[in-house]
Parts: C-alpha cells; structure tokens; sequence
C-alpha cells in the first residue's frame, strides 16, 4: 500500500500487544483494513485501553501509543508516521481541546438498540444505555447517515463517568439531529437541570416559551438563556452553542444551520465554574423530561472555539448531515 494512499508518508502493519507499545510510538492515525473495533491507549497517557467501533477503509486520526491485542477485532491495521504529505479531511478531533464527541455511525448494537455510544474523542466517555432506555439505531436519518431514535418515554442515555472540567468556565457544545417540540424535554443536559445548582447547563426544548430550542447556564436563582424559533425542527438539523460562565451577562449563544439566531437574555446568571458531572443525553438526570427524536452527533469542546474553527465544524456539520 503506497503512503500517499491514506494522507500520510510512513507505515508500518500494527500487531496488536497488551505489553508493547507500537515500535515508533506514538503514531500519526491508524488505517483499517478489516471492520471490527480496535482497543488503543491514547498518546496522552490519560486513558488506557480505549474501545472504538472502526469500518474496513476508515483512517482513525487519533494519536496512539499502543494497539491492544485483547478486545481488538478490527484487522489488517496500519499505523501512519510522519509528517503529513496531504491534509485529510476535517474531523473534531482536529481540535485540541475536544472534551466529548459521539457519532451515530460509531455504536454497539444489540440487533438495533444502541447500549453503547462510543467517545471518538479518546477520553472514554462512552454514553450507556441498558434495557428499555436504549435507543433505537437506523441507517438512514436523514442525508444517508444512521441516527438514534429516541422515543420520548422510555429511551435515554448516559455518560460512563463523570466529565472532569478542571474549574473552567467556558464550553462549546455542538449538535445534530432533530425531534418533536411542543413538549418540555431535555436533549442534552450536563448535570442537574435545577436553578439552584451553579455550573450546569443544558440545551432544552421549552414548551413554556415561543422558542423550539433553547440554552441555559444555570447558577444560584437566576438563568441565562438564549432561545430562538426556527419554525421547525423536524429535519436533519445541527446547533453550534457557546457557553460562557465567567462573566454575568449573556452566557448561551445559540447558532443553527451554519446562522446566528436572534436570541433573547434571561436575566443575570452567576458566574463562576461548571461542575464536574455527568452528561445526560435525551433526559433530565434521574430520567425525567424525555425527548422524543434522533441523534446523529454530539461533541463538547472545552473553552470557546474561534470563529474559524466554528466555521470549519459548521461545515463539516453541513456537509455530512444536511442535504442542501
């Protein structure tokens, strides 16, 4: 296989080792030959043992130290080195501050109910779900990409573990999808979604308001929300959302479709830090306020991204998941 062949000068095949790291760690990316999952420890040494759902042909652009011989499936894989003789294409991974980042091309299924949504971002925050709260898995959505159906009722996930922010202030969270409004219902919360508990915030569809979508920092008795009425949100659809907790003021800034949205201040929330905990997907902790939809990607980038990294992922946005 030629180098120029997946993006990169320099490759070796890996032998997967439960002892051994790779000969030149860490590598660039790995190249899959054989569909399966491979099992790797991140080159930033804060997680081990790492599982990712991989298809034949995909390029993991994720630096590794070591490639697991326990738990790997995936077959014919090659490791990439060297400097880059063509940029590939775009991934949030490109960002160094990505925190969280699930896709609905990367599950574990049972038949077609999802129990694990995979971290693709190597911090190993897999969602999970088990029994009735596990979404459903479709192949097409919408723009030839597969989706997790929620049904409003029973389904809803959960990260593994807690996230672990470190005292900052500022978070970029992004989204696509799209479900049923009329009805008060989560569809991504980090942490408690109570008034009274700083350092928390969600992205909520509010039935009290004139808004299909809404952002809310949360902190002491006050919120800061910026909310904004699309007229619809029944088609593949995808939210950019700032979150900013230093300062008192506007606090959620809410972009949809690649557009800033008008938006309206709710008051003057607390400033300070988010919390550490855990992320809710299409629930309120503890399992209340269920939104009925479909998933295609999450991620969650510490601190503000520019606005040409905002750019770069609106378009990435755009180009996987929207059809015109």
């Amino acid at each position: 296989m030629r180098a120029d062949s997946v993006g990169y000068s320099g490759l070796d095949f890996v032998v997967p080792s439960d002892s051994a790291d790779l000969p030149r760690s860490p590598c660039r990316a790995l190249h899959i030959g054989g569909t399966g999952t491979v099992v790797v420890d991140p080159a930033d040494g804060k997680t081990t043992a790492v599982a990712i759902p991989v298809v034949a042909g995909e390029t993991l652009r994720l630096q590794v130290k070591r490639v697991r011989k326990t738990g790997t499936t995936a077959t014919r894989i090659m490791a990439a080195y060297g400097p880059i003789t063509k940029r590939p294409p775009f991934a949030p991974t490109d960002f160094q501050t990505l925190l969280l980042w699930n896709r609905s091309d990367k599950v574990t299924l049972a038949g077609n109910l999802v129990g694990t949504w995979p971290d693709l971002s190597g911090k190993g925050q897999d969602a999970t779900a088990s029994g009735a709260q596990r979404p459903t898995w479709i192949a097409d959505a919408g723009n030839g990409q597969p989706g997790l159906v929620f049904d409003g009722s029973a389904n809803l996930m959960t990260s593994a573990s807690i996230l672990t922010l470190g005292g900052i202030s500022q978070l970029t969270v992004w989204f696509a999808g799209f479900g049923s409004v009329g009805a008060t219902a989560e569809i991504i919360e980090y942490g408690p979604s109570v008034a009274t508990i700083a350092g928390t915030w969600n992205l909520v569809v509010d039935a009290n308001s004139a808004s299909d979508v809404q952002a809310t920092t949360h902190g002491g008795a006050t919120i800061a929300t910026e909310f904004f009425s699309p007229g619809t949100f029944a088609a593949p659809s995808f939210l950019v959302v700032t979150y900013d907790i230093s300062t008192a003021g506007t606090q959620a800034v809410i972009r949809y479709n690649g557009a800033a949205v008008s938006t309206t201040h709710g008051g003057t929330a607390s400033t300070g830090a988010f919390i550490d905990n855990l992320v809710n997907y299409a629930n309120r902790s503890g399992g209340s306020f269920l939104w009925k939809g479909t998933m295609q990607e999450v991620g969650i980038c510490t601190g503000l991204l520019s606005s040409s990294q905002i750019s770069q992922l609106e378009t990435y946005l755009k180009s996987r998941y929207r059809s015109f």
